[in-house]
């Protein structure tokens, strides 16, 4: 952090796309990620996190702008970038390249077909000729290396020429994610003088999951377990949180009871763990690069995901729900020469990226950011137990449907009225749904009152930001 007689200190922001709580440092010891669980041993794993909204492009605008949903008008993925919807909003790497900072962007930040241009003082795209950069997120397109046989899946054929898996007969070196490292290795190189704000987005674990053989192989089928999954988990739900589910098997999402039915759950799971261990590799290139350059004591890295990832909990693949699956995400937060890992299990949000990093850079804000979030920076000390921190973030899934996350308790409250409430102590995977059970009702009216009081949140009229655009088609 900045102090009176230090030079400003470097960024780091690491964004992994659809990374959930699979991980070793969460306590998964079926997972291979030796590098994220050896830089969690020196940073601050805030074990309640979740995003704003759990779908990609909504999320990056939430977590880039610092503001929610309903205040950037950002709902759907088929929107073509914030700057439709938002066309002045305050980015994250734009307001340090304000302060003086040299903002640089690698791989998926933005989830769009711009990489918003604004934002940055330079942008290190892995392969300026590839038809994947009239959008930086398109791996699936050429060049990255594909199966022999393509479609790999039925899967791909029904839903979606992404929503695919399989092995592919090249090197680590020769995927997307690794050309992206390497081009940000060189940076952190090279670098020098100007404080920097780097943005690395991997695009791992995301679909569709082409990987080398080795990674497959790494999970055999016949020891990879499942998660809980009860066929019967949805009856206790009401009608808009089971359509979350039951309706999306379009281009996006694939019915979980079709792979059952098929045989592919564990197929499914070894895919996706095979693809959170490519990235972690990917992960770990970077931090030597950056432990081995000028900038290793001098440099604030933040580790996190757009959002979690269903497995066949509640009967669902992929996200777009209100439940902790989804929402629910790594944030990982390293000061300079911090040694000693801190775990926090207060509720915490993607929103509080923005205000931690311009906390702890000490940068004033001075207005040009509305931020709906609050800073970290009480949270990342072991004297932080006493510290009185507000408890509860919302994520929502579209205009009306939203869900309060406490330390405790999940309280989720749909447009047409329908209600689940979960208790976490008791119940970590949402089975029961008590929200029917009178015994919990002054619990349930009060997590909906602070739901509602914080759905009210708008930027401040006097602010630069503007309301969300007619254009974007949605309203609260």
């Amino acid at each position: 952090m900045k102090t009176a007689s230090s030079p400003p200190p470097n960024v780091l922001l690491v964004l992994f796309d659809d990374l959930n709580t699979n991980t070793g440092f969460f306590g998964d010891r079926a997972a291979r990620t030796p590098n994220l669980d050896r830089f969690a041993e020196r940073a601050t794993l805030f074990a309640n996190a979740h995003c704003a909204i759990a779908v990609c492009n909504p999320s990056r605008a939430a977590l880039l702008t610092g503001q929610p949903p309903w205040a950037t008008g950002v709902w759907r993925q088929q929107q073509d970038w914030l700057r439709e919807c938002s066309p002045e909003a305050m980015t994250l790497p734009m307001f340090f390249k304000a302060a003086g900072y040299h903002a640089v962007g690698a791989g998926k930040l933005f989830d769009s077909a711009k990489p918003d241009p604004s934002s940055w003082s330079r942008y290190l795209f892995w392969d300026p000729a590839a038809p994947a950069n009239h959008g930086i997120e398109r791996y699936y397109d050429a060049p990255t290396p594909q199966p022999r046989s393509r479609p790999a899946t039925i899967y791909a054929e029904r839903y979606g020429r992404n929503i695919d898996f399989g092995p592919v007969d090249a090197a680590a070196e020769a995927m997307p994610d690794h050309q992206v490292v390497s081009k940000a290795a060189d940076f952190l190189r090279e670098h020098s003088g100007q404080p920097f704000f780097l943005g690395v987005g991997l695009h791992k674990p995301h679909l569709p999951w082409y990987l080398p053989q080795s990674y497959f192989d790494a999970f055999p089928l016949a020891e990879v377990e499942m998660p809980l999954a009860p066929p019967d988990d949805l009856d206790d739900v009401p009608p808009a949180g089971r359509k979350l589910v039951e309706e999306r098997g379009g281009s996006s999402f694939t019915r979980f009871p079709e792979v059952v039915a098929n045989g592919d759950a564990k197929r499914w799971v070894q895919g996706y763990r095979a693809a959170v261990m490519f990235a972690d590799e990917e992960f770990g290139r970077l931090m030597e690069a950056l432990d081995a350059s000028p900038h290793a004591d001098n440099t604030i890295v933040v580790v996190t995901s757009d959002h979690g990832f269903h497995l066949g909990q509640k009967q669902h693949l992929h996200k777009l729900t209100l439940w902790d699956e989804a929402t629910r995400i790594p944030l990982l937060v390293r000061l300079p020469r911090q040694h000693s890992a801190i775990k926090r299990d207060e509720a915490v949000s993607l929103l509080d990226v923005f205000p931690t990093l311009v906390d702890l850079a000490g940068l004033p804000n001075d207005g040009r950011a509305s931020l709906a979030g609050r800073s970290l920076r009480p949270l990342l000390t072991d004297a932080a137990d006493d510290f009185d921190w507000p408890d509860g973030v919302v994520s929502s899934v579209s205009p009306g449907n939203h869900s309060l996350r406490t330390k405790h308790w999940r309280y989720t409250r749909y447009a047409d009225g329908g209600e689940e409430l979960y208790h976490f102590t008791k119940d970590p995977h949402e089975l029961r749904n008590l929200a029917a059970d009178e015994v919990f009702a002054t619990q349930r009216r009060g997590l909906r009152m602070e739901l509602e009081r914080q759905l009210t949140w708008q930027p401040p009229a006097s602010s630069g930001d503007r309301h969300p655009s007619k254009t974007c088609g949605l309203s609260e």
